[in-house]
């Protein structure tokens, strides 16, 4: 007599199969998603900074039309933040190398409401509501680097 206890290796095979079908259709749904978050969460960091410039440009009735940020080069945190009050304005500093400029209300509220350690999910948003985002080149920073 034969005992059948337990699975044939052609059923293994089968439902191996079957699983490595599956997972070949689940994994580029599931990475679709995680970018998808990815781009929400910096499009949602870009409307929180657009709306804290306004909302300290309000006290003296202006509103920024553009606003740019620039990252440090590793994605986290404000190197650089700058603004319009009209499309061909000059731009408005607000931070500058990491350093809030004096005095400057925009730069206080921003510190204020926006997590300034926020990393960026993506390489840079680019244009969400009148806002642009990038990242810092890293340079070298050594005055003393001869070139």
């Amino acid at each position: 007599m034969r005992n059948n206890k337990g699975f044939s290796l052609v059923e293994l095979i089968v439902v191996i199969a079957i699983m490595a079908i599956l997972a070949a259709v689940a994994i580029p749904t599931f990475s679709s998603f995680i970018n998808k978050a990815n781009v929400a969460s910096d499009e949602d960091f870009a409307n929180g900074v657009k709306y804290a410039v306004n909302l300290a440009l309000t006290e003296e009735g202006k509103e920024a039309v553009t606003v740019t940020v620039e990252m440090n080069s590793d994605g986290q945190g404000i190197k650089n933040l700058s603004y319009k009050l009209t499309e061909n304005g000059d731009d408005v500093p607000a931070i500058t190398n990491g350093a809030a400029v004096e005095d400057d209300k925009v730069a206080e509220l921003i510190y204020a409401t926006i997590d300034n350690d926020y990393k960026l999910k993506t390489n840079g948003v680019t244009d969400v509501n009148g806002v642009t985002i990038t990242k810092a080149t890293a340079t070298n920073t050594d005055d003393n680097a001869e070139g």
